[in-house]
């Protein structure tokens, strides 16, 4: 639980490196890590769909995308460029994944839909 914040259970904020990690102990009292996220938001998104998934490694990976609280939805930046913003973070992940897919060619992804 990261200090002073309330609904933060298996989370745990690395102030050396201004990371989250979504962590559970095991029964030998090891810590065992399902992720790593730059923001709150990030693990708190981790989180979620480890437990949804009985606890399983994140599967998703957030490499690219971003969530801007302000607006309240996710963006994809790649090398100072932008490609995209979306409301869930399962369409910027399906975007992002096409997007690696095709080389990061936005006019070839657009081709290929």
């Amino acid at each position: 639980m990261v200090k002073g914040i309330p609904f933060t259970e298996n989370i745990i904020h690395l102030k050396r490196k201004n990371v989250f990690q979504v962590a559970v102990y095991t029964g030998n009292n090891r810590k065992r890590i399902l992720g790593t996220g730059r923001t709150l938001i990030e693990a708190l998104v981790m989180r979620d769909w480890c437990q949804a998934n009985g606890w399983q490694k994140f599967a998703g990976g957030m490499r690219y995308i971003h969530y801007f609280k302000r607006d309240k939805c996710w963006h994809i930046h790649k090398d100072n460029e932008h490609y995209g913003v979306f409301d869930t973070l399962e369409k910027a992940m399906h975007e992002r994944d096409c997007l690696v897919k095709c080389n990061w060619d936005y006019d070839l992804l657009v081709e290929l839909e």
